[in-house]
């Protein structure tokens, strides 16, 4: 099997779009391929090294969503099952309705989130984050913002739309980690660590950056 073609593209990627590219892939659990290209710091012109490590900010997502799914194989919940029952912060949502004269009022949301709409983004809610329900949880905390007490936080905020009509990329999978932790009773990062990250091999997978890594 030839990668030529794949080695090409991802040349042609560095410098238009990326510093550098690392790619990895495997079939039938194994390694068929593997090339780095471009630079792991542009100032420097350091190449891009095989065991460099990365931030992989929204990449947490499929991890958040593979925990999650643990917890409906083991019967905890159905995805049809309302949020508020696990969160009762969820309950009194409302939804943002901006009328055609620009005006804005508050509504009932005709059904409330449910577990399966956070998987698939369509329960309505936006990616704010930067809100004085947020902030008043990191003063509070002295900025640790532990992960539930911020979900709960992100309830204040109201839905763009009636939860189910539509795809919006919002803050659903931050929701499904304070789940997680409801279920759990640990850290969602304790929880990652000792369910997916560890049992995969994942050993510099983590959300905190110790000195020797960050180098």
């Amino acid at each position: 099997m030839s990668f030529e073609n794949l080695k090409s593209t991802l040349d042609r990627y560095v410098g238009k779009y990326y510093p550098g590219i690392d790619m990895c892939v495997h079939h039938k659990g194994k390694e068929i391929f593997r090339y780095q290209t471009g630079y792991s710091n542009h100032e420097t012109k350091n190449p891009v090294d095989p065991n460099a490590l990365y931030y992989i900010f929204s990449c947490t997502k499929p991890g958040t969503c593979a925990a999650a799914l643990q917890f409906l194989e083991k019967g905890y919940y159905r995805l049809t099952d309302p949020l508020y029952e696990y969160i009762p912060e969820y309950k009194d949502m409302v939804v943002k309705v901006t009328k055609p004269n620009g005006g804005v009022e508050y509504v009932n949301p005709k059904s409330p989130v449910t577990i399966g709409q956070l998987f698939s983004m369509t329960s309505g809610i936006d990616y704010n984050f930067r809100t004085d329900a947020v902030n008043e949880v990191r003063e509070r905390t002295n900025g640790k913002m532990p992960t539930l007490e911020v979900v709960k936080a992100f309830a204040k905020n109201p839905l763009h739309f009636h939860p189910g009509e539509r795809f919006l990329y919002g803050l659903n999978h931050d929701i499904l980690a304070g789940l997680i932790e409801v279920w759990s009773g640990k850290k969602f990062g304790e929880y990652m660590q000792e369910n997916l990250y560890g049992p995969c091999g994942m050993t510099d997978t983590g959300f905190k950056v110790t000195a020797e890594k960050k180098a």
